[in-house]
């Protein structure tokens, strides 16, 4: 299992066209949503909206393989994802971030991702 944390600002005064598309998504959309998540391999995503010290959109996915989800959601020309695509666009404007993970500890193994302490 992948997963990858990122954050999208929001851009000021969408945050009811953000809760209108959610609604969308899972209300009428709901279950074509469920469907083409699945269709692409995510297994899970959580979004949250942060208030303080500045409005963004925290997003969280899992899949077996990120890089599969990617390629097939972009080149599934389905109007779902475009639909999206142009939701997200227009609250909050470019959303490709680059994210590295920099701690990843867990209760069973403690730390798994290892850092040397060199500076870059």
């Amino acid at each position: 299992m992948e997963s990858i944390a990122f954050a999208l600002p929001l851009k000021p005064g969408k945050f009811d066209e953000l809760r209108s598309s959610i609604k969308e998504l899972t209300g009428p959309r709901g279950k074509e949503y469920h469907t083409t998540r699945q269709q692409r391999g995510l297994t899970s995503l959580k979004v949250w909206h942060q208030k303080t010290p500045q409005e963004m959109l925290i997003v969280y996915l899992e899949a077996d393989s990120l890089e599969e989800f990617a390629i097939k959601r972009s080149l599934s020309g389905h109007h779902l994802d475009d639909w999206l695509e142009k939701r997200i666009e227009e609250i909050v404007g470019a959303h490709r971030p680059h994210t590295e993970m920099v701690l990843d500890w867990h209760t069973e193994a403690g730390h798994r991702l290892k850092h040397d302490n060199k500076s870059k």
